[in-house]
């Protein structure tokens, strides 16, 4: 095994760097980054290396582990904005609307367990009407107001007898302009005739409220 020497102790540090970046790229999960920057650390702190130029300085052991100590210091502390990053990539891609300049407000996502059931919600903030401009042309957006299916599977129906749904996870805000996108991806359609007919649902939804220049969007899994 050749031996660790500085120039290749850079390079292993590097490609961590590199793999901690990519990593949170792919996943969303911005922690790969910090993860990153502490192992780059960590490699000077457990086994210092340094130039041949500064061999004569008899103090150059503790000045790179403390250069080390520093760099696990930016990696404990360093926030980046990976997970929005994602965050927003995903919702473009299963709306067919690039939603990049907006601002994540709020987001949770609780799927988990061996099926997968959960809600993912986010609500997206613009500040301007790109974002109408772009759902306003073909690509699976419509008008409102909603069919009468959605409208019970959003916000649930009331009759002085009988009341049905809502069939979703969390509470939508009304909206009374706008457009809504819906998506059966159990019965891989954009049709809502035959969601309200099954016991489980797999679907995703949003609408975005051209007043106020909001997205919400949600995955539902049951």
């Amino acid at each position: 095994m050749k031996k660790l020497t500085y120039a290749r102790q850079i390079l292993l540090g590097l490609i961590l760097l590199s793999l901690g970046h990519l990593l949170s790229w792919v996943t969303g999960w911005q922690y790969f980054q910090n993860l990153g920057w502490i192992a780059y650390g960590l490699l000077f702190l457990v086994h210092p290396v340094w130039l041949e130029s500064a061999t004569q300085n008899p103090h150059i052991k503790t000045y790179v582990r403390i250069a080390g100590a520093v760099v696990i210091l930016i990696g404990l502390m360093l926030r980046v904005g990976g997970e929005d990053d994602y965050l927003q990539r995903h919702i473009s891609e299963a709306i067919g609307v690039d939603v990049s300049a907006g601002t994540v407000e709020s987001h949770y996502d609780d799927h988990g367990g061996f099926q997968g059931e959960g809600t993912g919600y986010a609500v997206l903030a613009f500040n301007d009407e790109d974002l109408e401009q772009g759902i306003a042309s073909p690509g699976g957006w419509k008008k409102l107001p909603l069919t009468d299916n959605l409208q019970t599977l959003i916000y649930g129906t009331r009759t002085e007898t009988t009341a049905t749904g809502p069939f979703i996870g969390v509470t939508f805000p009304k909206v009374e302009e706008g457009y809504w996108y819906f998506y059966d991806r159990q019965g891989q359609t954009d049709s809502d005739e035959q969601v309200l007919s099954r016991n489980s649902y797999n679907y995703t939804f949003a609408i975005y409220d051209s007043v106020n220049n909001r997205l919400y969007f949600c995955e539902y899994d049951t």
